[in-house]
């Protein structure tokens, strides 16, 4: 796996429970992609998240492999 991106900080784009996934714009640099999975790793309630745009997060990412889409392979509420 390539290393991960530091600690980054960014508020929550959207995110849709059934589609699994949304968006995090990041405070510096492109949109990062999030996926169900990372956010269950990490204890964070899916569907509070998705009922809240705007929510800050922290969270390092890798590259990804759609339109170089950096993605979130962690991630916490702030």
């Amino acid at each position: 796996m390539p290393e991960s991106e530091a600690d980054q900080a960014g508020s929550l784009k959207w995110f849709d429970v059934q589609k699994a996934y949304g968006f995090i714009v990041a405070d510096r640099g492109p949109d990062v992609f999030v996926h169900i999975n990372v956010l269950r790793q990490y204890g964070i309630d899916t569907f509070a998240l998705a009922t809240s745009p705007g929510k800050r997060l922290r969270f390092k990412t890798a590259p990804g492999v759609v339109n170089d889409t950096p993605v979130a392979i962690s991630i916490f509420v702030e």
